[in-house]
């Protein structure tokens, strides 16, 4: 029976593997929500420019026309941390991806050590039997002759 001196130290890397996995997924939907966070973002700049554009369009109200102009100042400056957010989600995505393949590497290296073991095995395996097969070989010639030569003895 094969048995790979390393299936521990395998074993290992498969999980390391699947929680590198699991990391990047998961920073990989935090971004994707952060993206989502930042459209929304751009979307309700553009809703309060309409209604600040409409604003002045309609009479000149010096307190709206203010409190619109905070507020958009408010939501460029929370745009502007989104930005942010998102960039610094991206590039953790980035490392995550770059520990993720590196995880994956090292499996794959014991993965084939483990093939190459395993066909090693196989192959003295075979050599074993083909082994034992010509000794049974050799012994039933052996006592087929020696059988033959009693015989012709007692003839």
């Amino acid at each position: 029976m094969f048995v790979f001196k390393l299936q521990k130290a395998l074993d290992n890397r498969i999980e390391s593997e699947d929680e590198a996995k699991r990391n990047f997924l998961m920073k990989k939907n935090e971004l994707e929500q952060e993206k989502q966070r930042l459209e929304e973002i751009e979307l309700l700049i553009l809703e309060i420019l309409e209604k600040y554009k409409k604003l002045k369009e309609g009479t000149l109200n010096l307190i709206s026309l203010k409190n619109y102009e905070n507020y958009l100042k408010k939501i460029k400056l929370e745009r502007t941390h989104q930005e942010f957010v998102v960039k610094n989600c991206h590039e953790a995505l980035e490392e995550l991806k770059e520990l993720f393949i590196e995880a994956r590497k090292e499996r794959k290296i014991l993965e084939k050590l483990k093939e190459k073991k395993k066909e090693v095995y196989d192959e003295e395996l075979i050599k074993e039997d083909q082994k034992f097969m010509e000794e049974i070989s050799n012994s039933m010639y052996n006592n087929r002759r020696n059988a033959d030569g009693k015989r012709k003895k007692e003839i």
